[in-house]
């Protein structure tokens, strides 16, 4: 063999060997634990009151119905205080108070841009139904832009986005 088909044949099994490793294969699961701020409620809340929230604690499931393609469902908790200072014509200034929690339960989706075996890009988007006293609309949403999870089977992961999880997240996840 000349250098050019000994080239051509060591480019090709490398190719074939990234498009084999993939970290995301179609039947494995994946639990995870994170932790969010801004979420759209805490976002919403802050137009007209000062706002104070707990965060949001976020607990995950997926699947893996396709290479790189995942389907789940989150639970979200968060609890927001809000104050509102305003100027009363009949009696000076007037203070009020709110508080409630979101818990929020949701349908996700993802897919795996890059799918190696210690790191995953990824964006997503998930339709909720939230349990609070405080909106008239019970339905939300997640729009996650851009996620990085580092690690194997153990990983970190990073999500920047816009919905019921916030406007970014930490958090660990496992795979199996």
């Amino acid at each position: 063999m000349n250098k050019i088909q000994i080239s051509s044949l060591v480019f090709f099994l490398s190719a074939l060997s990234l498009h084999i490793a993939q970290a995301q294969s179609k039947g494995e699961s994946q639990i995870s634990i994170g932790y969010g701020t801004v979420s759209i409620y805490e976002f919403a809340n802050s137009i007209f009151e000062d706002t104070e929230s707990t965060g949001v604690l976020n607990l995950g499931y997926k699947y893996a119905v396709k290479n790189r393609f995942m389907v789940g469902v989150n639970l979200s908790y968060e609890q927001i205080k809000g104050t509102n200072s305003f100027f009363n014509i009949f009696g000076g200034d007037n203070t009020a108070t709110s508080e409630f929690s979101a818990l929020t339960i949701a349908i996700e989706t993802d897919y795996r841009y890059i799918s190696k075996p210690s790191f995953q890009m990824y964006s997503g988007i998930g339709l909720a139904y939230v349990s609070t006293d405080e909106f008239n609309n019970n339905f939300s949403f997640q729009a996650t832009a851009l996620g990085f999870r580092v690690g194997k089977k153990l990983a970190a992961f990073a999500e920047l986005g816009f919905g019921y999880k916030g406007i970014a997240q930490i958090g660990a996840s496992y795979q199996f």
